[in-house]
């Protein structure tokens, strides 16, 4: 059976939203045969991994059950068509996380932030750094310990279930007779090799560099969810999630709640 005779198999079959598409139809840097090995086994714990592999497959019934669809730093320029169909997944209620890189279109020849513009979300063409030296030597690949901006990701990193379930896309303030001011801690990350994001409403920032990574307290995670359920990620650094960085500090952890969100109804 090919490639696209099996896809066609499973985009037949019903769906249970446990499906995670990863595109590898774009030149991607990160795949789940490359790159994401240890984030394609460690999703399978929990849902179905999938590829997409064939632009001829890039089509809104080949994406329509699956739950989310994954774009591991794209290298080549979508087409029209290709960007209304994922603006019509989204509308239907799908997940899209984008993961960009140090260098941003300019490094990458892609165009995807013509997409993601539309959402308020832009990906710039420079790369965080740390200013000093510390755990990790090389100065792209930046400890970040004050980067997480909205008050409930951070507890529910913590494992706390309730306001994982009740996050809010509104920023860090705090919550009715909650008078401490959040100073942006509860998980520490490395940000390796990525660029920083111009965040606009509708879509609304979640992780930042914090202050001892340069460009200070620039976004480089950005989330957005429309009113039919349909959302989009977006973070500056593919390498985050990649095999070298996933088990590193709470990589795993923002990567398993970025997850959930995506699928979470």
């Amino acid at each position: 059976m090919s490639n696209r005779e099996a896809l066609t198999d499973r985009t037949n079959a019903s769906s249970d939203n446990s499906r995670i598409l990863f595109s590898s139809c774009k030149g991607e840097t990160h795949t789940v045969r490359a790159g994401f090995k240890q984030l394609s086994r460690r999703l399978r714990t929990l849902y179905r991994t999938d590829t997409l592999e064939s632009k001829d497959d890039f089509t809104l019934k080949s994406l329509s059950n699956a739950a989310a669809v994954v774009f591991g730093n794209p290298q080549q320029k979508f087409t029209a068509a290709e960007f209304e169909t994922l603006k019509q997944y989204v509308g239907d209620g799908g997940s899209i996380l984008v993961l960009s890189s140090e260098g941003g279109e300019a490094r990458s020849n892609s165009n995807i932030n013509y997409l993601i513009e539309e959402f308020g979300i832009n990906v710039n063409s420079d790369s965080v750094i740390r200013l000093s030296h510390d755990k990790y030597l090389h100065p792209k690949e930046a400890l970040i310990v004050d980067g997480i901006l909205n008050r409930d990701i951070a507890f529910s990193l913590k494992g706390n279930a309730r306001a994982e379930h009740n996050t809010r896309l509104s920023g860090s303030k705090p919550r009715p007779g909650v008078k401490e001011q959040f100073d942006g801690r509860g998980a520490a990350f490395v940000y390796a090799r990525g660029a920083t994001l111009t965040v606009q409403k509708p879509s609304v920032p979640f992780l930042a560099t914090g202050q001892v990574a340069y460009p200070m307290h620039r976004p480089i995670g950005a989330l957005w969810q429309g009113q039919a359920g349909g959302k989009l990620a977006v973070m500056g650094s593919v390498a985050m999630f990649d095999d070298k960085w996933l088990d590193s500090e709470d990589n795993s952890k923002i990567m398993d709640w970025l997850f959930r969100w995506l699928k979470q109804v």
